[in-house]
């Protein structure tokens, strides 16, 4: 689906769709001709609670672009190779984000987004013992702009040592929706203030870099709903 306006043109699938494509291509983000995984010390929490509440507490915690806008996916990180494995993962995640940063940081005078990439593992211990490890495997920042490779401007991204802060603010989110599920609160936690509109992101990126949206589209939107279409019928 797309939207054109001022020679532009955006377009935009499900979430899903796009977990897969960055899963089968290796691409995470505008920057992936140098993207570079590195390789540091990682944020580790042990857990007493049952495999399906661990699996529940990493699913629901992430799930429905709720963490930054974050998008959660099953895979396999080589960590001797530094690189994302094929093949099927157990008990281990990738979480990246998408258009909406973490936090910001400082690059020299700026204070600019700051964006990462994450891989989520739980190995057992013992029974009901759970180890979590929280690793960055990429992480950058978005500092000026360049021209994209379909044309036209993309945000310049700049590789950075990770932000350690942000792995344990991963392994907190968990924690919380562990100690909510184990309170008997089956649902997952609230959305993230940036997130809460998560459904609706890539709408707003139309009306911003379409002008023409802006007047077109809520009189259409409208005329559909007040006058839905009707199904064909046989001849």
């Amino acid at each position: 689906m797309g939207l054109t306006g001022n020679n532009r043109r955006i377009t935009w699938s499900a979430p899903l769709a796009l977990s897969l494509m960055a899963l089968a291509t290796g691409w995470v983000h505008a920057d992936a001709t140098r993207r570079e995984a590195v390789q540091v010390g990682a944020a580790r929490r042990v857990f007493v609670a049952a495999h399906g509440e661990i699996l529940a507490a990493i699913t629901n915690a992430f799930s429905s672009l709720r963490y930054h806008e974050t998008m959660l996916i099953p895979a396999r990180y080589d960590l001797p190779a530094r690189r994302w494995a094929s093949g099927n993962s157990t008990n281990e995640w990738m979480l990246y984000t998408g258009t909406s940063p973490l936090t910001t940081v400082r690059v020299g005078k700026e204070m600019v987004p700051y964006f990462a990439e994450f891989d989520l593992r739980a190995n057992p211990l013992a029974t009901n013992r759970w180890e979590i490890t929280v690793r960055t495997t990429a992480s950058w920042v978005h500092a000026g702009k360049e021209v994209g490779i379909h044309g036209g401007w993309a945000a310049h991204s700049k590789h950075i040592p990770p932000v350690l802060q942000e792995e344990t603010n991963v392994l907190v989110r968990i924690e919380r929706q562990l100690h909510s599920l184990q309170g008997g609160e089956l649902s997952p936690l609230a959305p993230t203030p940036d997130a809460r509109d998560a459904s609706n992101y890539r709408m707003r990126e139309v009306m911003e870099l379409n002008p023409g949206a802006r007047s077109n589209l809520p009189p259409l939107i409208e005329a559909r709903t007040n006058n839905p279409p009707h199904a064909s019928q046989p001849k």
